[in-house]
């Protein structure tokens, strides 16, 4: 009995057991923000479930603003969209608490100049029209798992939505933290 005591507690010592992340079907849900061109910033709130082959699924609700500075005057543009992504996982540490992933993103939604006022204090007129917008993603993702339940995030990610009048590319750096749920 002493030596199969022996030899477990041997066993523990040398090789750490690591952490059930990135199993089939976990959930979580994750929440964030971060900065984007022309002093803009995003928030965005979304869903997350892990699939079989231990990649994932998202699905995202975001606000993006930008800033546009004209004279004396600043014109927001904001976009309102949801999106659907899946995120391939290709590098892992050992202990199972950081992982990095490739993301892409298909969306759509609104987007709205200026509050949609058409009149600036200059007396000069936005004749761009409030528009849907369509397009997608492409994101690389750091996660850093503080304990099972609390996953850090690290964003990157560049939007190409058609439709807009300002600019079809969004560059996002963000950060974020996920919730798993089971």
């Amino acid at each position: 009995m002493k030596k199969v005591f022996t030899i477990i507690l041997l066993t523990c010592a040398c090789f750490p057991s690591m952490a059930q992340r990135y199993l089939p079907g976990m959930k979580g849900v994750q929440v964030g923000g971060g900065m984007t061109e022309h002093n803009g910033y995003f928030i965005h709130a979304g869903y997350a479930k892990y699939t079989k082959s231990q990649n994932r699924v998202v699905f995202d609700v975001e606000y993006l603003q930008r800033n546009y500075n004209y004279e004396n005057d600043n014109i927001p543009v904001m976009q309102f969209t949801g999106e659907a992504g899946y995120y391939f996982r290709f590098m892992n540490d050992n202990a199972q608490s950081f992982f990095l992933a490739f993301g892409m993103h298909i969306g759509t939604g609104y987007e709205t100049i200026n509050l949609n006022k058409k009149y600036l204090s200059t007396g000069a007129i936005i004749t761009s029209q409030d528009h849907w917008i369509y397009g997608g993603a492409i994101a690389l993702e750091a996660e850093y798992y503080l304990d099972d339940k609390y996953v850090l995030l690290l964003l990157v990610k560049e939007r190409l939505y058609g439709g807009s009048n300002i600019s079809m590319f969004h560059t996002q750096i963000g950060l974020g933290i996920k919730f798993i749920l089971d």
